[in-house]
């Protein structure tokens, strides 16, 4: 079994510096506008060990979905799942998936960046690990919101939630 919950959180650079580097890069192409537009990403603005912990979603709305278009390897090593090309809600376990799926649809209803703690049971014991993610929402017509990069640091409980989610019932 596995569990998740989640909570906004205040954004605090200090505390979360990786996450800070990533709200930089899109406060300073979002300028005066809504978002920026996902073209105008530059991967080379964010340190390179934090993109394999990162992720980015095109909003589909009829049904409204949200489908990788980068799913970065540090998940893949995690969940045992590949999702580029896929919809959040196929992620396992489905705790998860719901939880994901939630946290991408405040963010696109919102337009703008948000920050989320999740606090994961997993494991025989269930113990809680946290994972931070931040969401940020892009537009390539300034009139809603295209796509979101995630960035899900989870490198504080990276090994418990690899043994975690090896160990883990599909669900």
């Amino acid at each position: 079994m596995v569990d998740v919950n989640y909570k906004r959180l205040e954004f605090d650079k200090s505390r979360y510096p990786d996450a800070a580097i990533c709200l930089d890069c899109w406060e300073g192409l979002r300028g005066d506008r809504l978002a920026p537009r996902w073209d105008e990403f530059d991967w080379l603005q964010v340190p390179p060990e934090i993109i394999p912990h990162m992720g980015v979603v095109d909003v589909h709305l009829d049904p409204p979905d949200f489908i990788y278009r980068f799913w970065g390897s540090a998940h893949v090593e995690v969940l045992k799942q590949e999702l580029t090309g896929r919809s959040v809600t196929e992620m396992r376990p489905e705790s998860e998936a719901k939880s994901v799926f939630q946290q991408y649809a405040e963010t696109y209803e919102s337009c703008r960046p948000m920050l989320f703690e999740n606090i994961i049971s997993a494991g025989p014991h269930l113990l809680p690990m946290e994972e931070v993610s931040l969401r940020l929402p892009f537009s390539v017509n300034g009139e809603r919101i295209t796509q979101i990069l995630a960035f899900s640091d989870i490198r504080r409980d990276f090994k418990r939630l690899k043994e975690s989610f090896l160990s883990r019932p599909s669900r």
